[in-house]
């Protein structure tokens, strides 16, 4: 017997399925195109360096103003730089500044309380403890 001969015929196309007619793709016809402009916007383009100062000042005024905070957090600042110091009468000065600016500041100033005892008066510094423990059980330095 003969051996039996293997013709091979080059591809009619690089895809081996049939594509329409003509061998053509309606796909292959389509051309890219750009994407369609945007629109204007509906309200005023606020600038990027006007963006915080304006959420900022809302936020103020909706939950009535940081400023009181911010200015409580400058005096305990200072009250602790001038405990470093030495001058012990001088933080206890800031710390009570602290207070009038922000009350919510004093359940967390055990600093005062230091200032307080340094100072020789140990029932307010005790008092001050014991605010700072029920505001913050864990902090467990205070409470010893």
């Amino acid at each position: 017997m003969p051996p039996a001969s293997l013709t091979l015929h080059p591809p009619t196309s690089s895809f081996p399925f049939p594509t329409g007619a003509g061998g053509r793709s309606r796909w292959s016809r389509a051309s890219p195109t750009a994407p369609p402009p945007l629109r204007p916007a509906a309200t005023a383009a606020v600038p990027r360096r006007l963006l915080l100062p304006a959420a900022a000042g809302i936020w103020d005024f909706i939950f009535g103003g940081a400023g009181g905070a911010t200015a409580a957090s400058l005096a305990i600042r200072r009250g602790m730089q001038l405990f470093r110091q030495g001058d012990v009468a001088g933080s206890l000065t800031e710390f009570d500044k602290a207070i009038e600016m922000d009350p919510r500041q004093k359940q967390y100033l055990w600093q005062r309380g230091l200032s307080l005892y340094y100072l020789d008066r140990f029932e307010e510094g005790a008092e001050q403890f014991r605010i700072d423990v029920a505001a913050n059980p864990n902090d467990t330095e205070e409470s010893i």
